[in-house]
């Protein structure tokens, strides 16, 4: 599923696979240069985990692994956000 959050050309696509056992891929494209945030947050809106966090060049592809290993079977939320984009997506553990 292809989702636009931003400038044209910004991308965030959606964590697969999802429902996941052990983690998922994240696909985000940039078209402005920054620091970017992508973080796990659970139902009750409390970041469980940082991703990864750091300055990206104007134009990045990025291609993600959200480690879901530790995580409790449940919702999650997986927050992305930078200078051009911010965007949440759903993931859902299993075990």
């Amino acid at each position: 599923v292809a989702n636009e959050d931003g400038p044209s050309g910004t991308f965030v696509g959606t964590p697969f696979p999802n429902p996941t056992t052990g983690g998922a891929s994240l696909e985000v494209r940039l078209v402005e240069a920054g620091e970017v945030t992508v973080s796990i947050f659970d139902a009750l809106g409390r970041q469980v985990r940082e991703v990864r966090s750091g300055v990206v060049a104007a134009g990045s592809a990025l291609s993600l692994s959200v480690p879901a290993d530790g995580l409790a079977p449940g919702a999650y939320q997986v927050r992305v956000s930078g200078p051009s984009v911010t965007a949440v997506r759903s993931l859902t553990v299993l075990r």
